[in-house]
This record gives structure tokens, C-alpha cells and sequence, in this order.
């Protein structure tokens, strides 16, 4: 009994210090959880900036609007390259981002035309710019002043950004034509002064305006085929329904469609092998005239008929034909319920849009596509860039 009664009191005394270790550990590991959410948390430092003496602007990236294109800075390598367009600002936007760096470029129409330097700088007001900042948690204009870029007569703009609680520096240009605004951003760490000003004055230089679509809406988007080295452009309620590289393509809407292709090896003499060309075409019944067209070097011709369908519709179309170097570049465009000649002019909204498709079916080739996205301006997580290599990895 006296044993058992030892052994019995034994345990109790190791019951109460075993219950007396263990919330005294447990106020230890209180006491380092509150010491350490009482420090600061150390914001990782940004690695140095690329040297600009390393970078080259070798490739070159087409908005997909197809009206403008940029040269593509490497290094530093970049995620996906972004296109955008903002209906609210009717603003198309060209992106490259990383963990540390965004370029932007940009074109757009505002509802007044701007026709002076100083109605430029009326248009970057407060509102205009803070929307643009939308991405980032605080932003502050630091400096702007009219000046030369590129042989451009440019609004500058400096600003510093805080992100991610870093400080991100930014500069943009901003200059304008007779139809619309353009500007070049580039946004880097603090630290990295030298790289956006070599940036930004780099790609203005390198900025360009397809001028064969001036005149054009905005808003449109453009179908490319590097391979086959043809682009044409279209109404943005037009959809891509069928496209490979280097193969034919679709282009639907509603009650209209279009085909794009090139055929190899092949070439259209004259007006004549023109109308016999198209009057061979599936579905063609009636060829109603020919029209010689020029686009840049190339010369060819535009053949307007009518049609009529298996399915008994009937409508009217016409062909753009274009002898490239060692190719038939085909632009094939047909709406449904449709009678009229589209090589002549007309009051109707729907024929003067389908003349317009057609006028921009022309050459390009050289440049890498920018395929439509989100449009965030800030820099890449590194979840982004996980998804954009993914989405984005096999062009358009």
C-alpha cells in the first residue's frame, strides 16, 4: 500500500509539471509570435537592372489592332506579349511586363480631337491619369515638361508608384497626329533610372503607325498570318472561326463572312484573269467588275460579284487579289442578303463597312502578334506569368 501510494503521488507530481511545461511552452511561443509581428517585415530589395549596353530591339510586336507596332526590348525577358482595348477611353494598349518592368503603348481617340500641346496636357488631368494608375495601391506625378523624343514633339510625364509596398519609378510620352493620341510608358523599380530612360527613349523611336489604316476605327481588330505574311481588319463584333499559320482562315459575322489565304505559286495577269479567277470561285453567279488596287508595292486587283448558296441564299461579295513575290494573296468576302456592287460607293453603312474590310486586306509580315488580354499594367506575380507562358506559348 505504501508503494502504491508513492507511485500514485509520483504520478500526480508529474501530471501538474508535465500540465505547467507545457503551457509555459505554449506562452514562450505566444511571446515569439508577438515579438515577430512587431518587426517590420523585410521587403525583398530589387536585383540590379539590366545593362543598357546589353539590350537589343531585334523583334518587334504588332497591337492587335493592327494599328501600330514596338520594338521588344532584350533583355530583360518579358511575359506574354498583351493587347487591350479600353471601350470606356476607345484606347488600344500594347504590354510587356515582368516581375519588375512594364512597358505600355498606346493609341486611342478621344472624344475631342487634340490639336495642340497644351489640350494634350488638358487631357492628362487627375481622373485620367489615376484611372490609369487603377493597378497600383498609390501613384504621384513628380515632373512634366514638352520636349523631343525621337524627333517626336512629346508631353513627358514622371511619376513615382507604390506597389506591393516597393517604389516603382515611371516616365511616359505622349504625342498626337491628326487622328489620334499615342504614348509610350515604361514603369521600373527606384533603382533602375538609367533603364527607363534608355527604355522609353528607345521605343518611341521605335514606335510606328501603320498608316495604310488611317481612317479606320480603332476598335477594330485585326486578323495576321505572319507565315502566309497577310493582315487584314475587321469590325470587333467579327469573330476568328477558323485559322491556322500558314493555312486559311474564316472570319464570320452575323450574315456575312470572310475567307483569307495564299495560294502558293500563284498569280493574276491581268483584269481579265481576274474575272475569270473569281467567275471560277464555288458559288459565284454573276461577276459584276474589276477593279485594279494597289497595296504598298503590291499590285492586283478587286473583283466584286454576286452569289448564290446551296442552301438557296444569295447575296454579294468580292475578292481582293494581291500577286505577292511567289504568292496569291486572297481576301474573299461575301454577305448574305446583300445586293450591291462593293467596288462602288454607297450610302449604306454595312457596304461602305465591308469596302473598308476589304481596302485593309494587305502585306506584313516580320512581327509577333500581341494577343488580346486582361490589360493589367502592373507588374507580373509570379502566378501570372505562370498562366501567360501557358495561355499565350503558341501564338495566335
Amino acid at each position: 500500500m505504501l508503494i502504491f501510494g508513492i507511485s500514485m503521488a509520483a504520478v500526480m507530481v508529474l501530471s501538474l509539471m508535465s500540465g505547467y511545461l507545457f503551457q509555459l511552452a505554449q506562452r514562450i511561443d505566444l511571446a515569439r509570435q508577438q515579438r515577430i509581428a512587431s518587426q517590420p517585415t523585410a521587403l525583398p530589395t530589387f536585383a540590379p537592372p539590366v545593362q543598357t549596353s546589353l539590350i537589343s530591339f531585334e523583334d518587334e510586336a504588332l497591337q492587335a489592332s493592327g494599328l501600330f507596332s514596338m520594338a521588344i526590348p532584350a533583355p530583360p525577358e518579358w511575359g506574354a506579349v498583351e493587347s487591350s482595348y479600353d471601350g470606356f477611353s476607345n484606347r488600344a494598349r500594347l504590354i510587356l511586363r515582368n516581375e519588375a518592368n512594364v512597358v505600355e503603348a498606346s493609341a486611342e481617340s478621344p472624344e475631342t480631337p487634340i490639336t495642340s500641346m497644351e489640350e494634350l496636357e488638358t487631357l492628362y488631368n487627375e481622373q485620367t491619369l489615376g484611372s490609369s494608375w487603377r493597378s497600383y495601391t498609390d501613384w504621384r506625378e513628380t515632373q512634366r515638361v514638352p520636349t523631343t523624343i525621337a524627333d517626336k514633339d512629346v508631353l513627358q510625364l514622371d511619376f513615382e508608384l507604390d506597389f506591393r509596398g516597393q517604389t516603382f519609378i515611371a516616365r511616359q510620352a505622349s504625342w498626337f497626329d491628326d487622328e489620334r493620341v499615342y504614348s509610350v510608358r515604361v514603369i521600373t523599380p527606384e533603382n533602375a533610372n538609367e533603364l527607363l530612360v534608355f527604355l522609353l527613349d528607345e521605343l518611341v523611336s521605335s514606335f510606328d503607325v501603320l498608316d495604310r489604316f488611317a481612317g479606320t476605327p480603332l476598335d477594330w481588330s485585326a486578323y495576321y498570318d505572319d507565315q502566309s505574311g497577310h493582315i487584314v481588319r475587321y469590325p470587333r463584333d467579327w469573330q476568328v472561326t477558323d485559322a491556322a499559320a500558314g493555312f486559311p482562315a474564316s472570319v464570320e459575322a452575323a450574315n456575312a463572312s470572310m475567307r483569307v489565304e495564299a495560294v502558293e505559286g500563284e498569280s493574276i495577269a491581268d483584269a481579265d484573269a481576274a474575272e475569270a479567277y473569281v467567275a471560277g470561285l464555288p458559288g459565284v453567279a454573276d461577276v459584276l467588275g474589276v477593279t485594279e488596287v494597289t497595296r504598298d508595292d503590291l499590285s492586283g486587283y478587286q473583283v466584286a460579284y454576286t452569289f448564290d448558296s446551296v442552301s438557296g441564299a444569295a447575296g454579294s461579295g468580292a475578292v481582293v487579289l494581291l500577286n505577292g513575290e511567289d504568292r496569291l494573296h486572297l481576301a474573299n468576302l461575301r454577305a448574305t442578303g446583300l445586293d450591291a456592287n462593293l467596288n462602288e460607293a454607297a450610302e449604306d453603312a454595312a457596304v461602305t463597312n465591308y469596302s473598308d474590310i476589304l481596302a485593309s486586306f494587305s502585306t506584313l509580315s516580320g512581327v509577333q502578334y500581341a494577343e488580346p488580354s486582361a490589360g493589367s499594367t502592373a507588374p507580373l506575380q509570379e502566378q501570372d506569368n505562370a498562366q501567360a507562358q501557358t495561355q499565350f506559348s503558341g501564338g495566335f
